[in-house]
């Protein structure tokens, strides 16, 4: 009973030391960025998690490819694509920023079919989200952007508010084409690139040593990477503030999106995600 209770006790310990590794260089980053930020410019914060991302995204593509279906290659590929020509018609930032606007797009768009592509293979593995279309469930895709659109529209509404109270401006109402195509790309690219691939990822490290969690714990990891990303130089200027803000944030618009993501697909992600910006473009903020 004993030497029973010991190897509990090391599996348990392994395991929680193990996501005390990945949560320590998680916090590193954000750590050292802020540090750098008192003394310079360093990189923002979304740019060094891109960057990561994309790292890893290309390892698992180079181990895991074959696990990819012909119908996931031309998605990711034509996402990857559209990305990649839309970004320079809209004032988000790009995942790889380079010298030359056309290298710019072109880096924009490889990097997101790659991240997309090592999303879709962790999913064939089991993973936490499922792409619907990916699998020929454009029924229940169409239902998802449904769902997302209107549980996402009434927190879009409170975003919004929250944008005019904080930066005590007026709405300025603005072309609803232009906004739901500016939309587009945070709602599709952070979405894949958070919810989908680095949720993703997370869950392959844990889910052999702590199988009953790895979902729980990656899905509340990317969500805080995501959340608190969106900071940068707020965390040099008022920490106490930075990581209260963050925490209603991420209660409020973050945690929807990842329930989403997890209990249904992310289809529904997407579209939440769209419709927070959607609304707040279109408010002027």
């Amino acid at each position: 009973m004993e030497l029973d209770n010991a190897k509990s006790e090391l599996s348990l310990w392994s395991r929680l030391s193990l996501v005390i590794l990945v949560t320590v260089a998680i916090l590193s980053v954000f750590v050292v960025r802020t540090r750098l930020a008192f003394s310079g410019h360093p990189p923002r914060l979304f740019a060094i998690f891109n960057f990561l991302v994309i790292l890893v995204s290309l390892g698992v593509l180079g181990l895991g490819a074959r696990a990819l279906r012909r119908s996931d290659w031309l998605i990711a590929l034509v996402t990857g694509a559209w990305a990649g020509v839309a970004v320079s018609f809209t004032s988000f930032y790009p995942l790889l920023e380079l010298p030359n606007p056309m290298l710019t797009c072109l880096a924009h768009g490889m990097a997101l079919a790659a991240i997309f592509l090592a999303g879709l293979i962790i999913m064939r593995k089991g993973g936490p989200v499922v792409l619907r279309c990916a699998n020929g469930e454009w029924k229940r895709g169409l239902q998802s952007l449904g769902l997302g659109l209107t549980v996402g529209f009434p927190l879009a509404l409170l975003n919004a508010l929250a944008f005019s109270l904080m930066q005590k401006q007026p709405v300025h109402w603005q072309n609803p084409l232009g906004a739901a195509f500016q939309a587009l790309q945070p709602g599709i690219v952070e979405e894949v690139s958070y919810r989908f691939a680095l949720l993703g990822f997370t869950w392959l490290i844990l889910r052999r040593v702590w199988p009953e969690r790895a979902v729980l714990i990656s899905s509340a990891l990317s969500l805080l990477v995501h959340n608190y990303a969106h900071f940068d130089n707020l965390f040099r200027d008022n920490l106490p503030f930075a990581l209260a803000y963050g925490a209603a944030v991420g209660l409020i618009w973050g945690l929807p999106m990842t329930i989403l993501a997890v209990r249904r697909d992310l289809e529904s992600a997407i579209a939440f995600h769209w419709m927070q910006d959607f609304v707040r473009f279109v408010a002027g903020f």
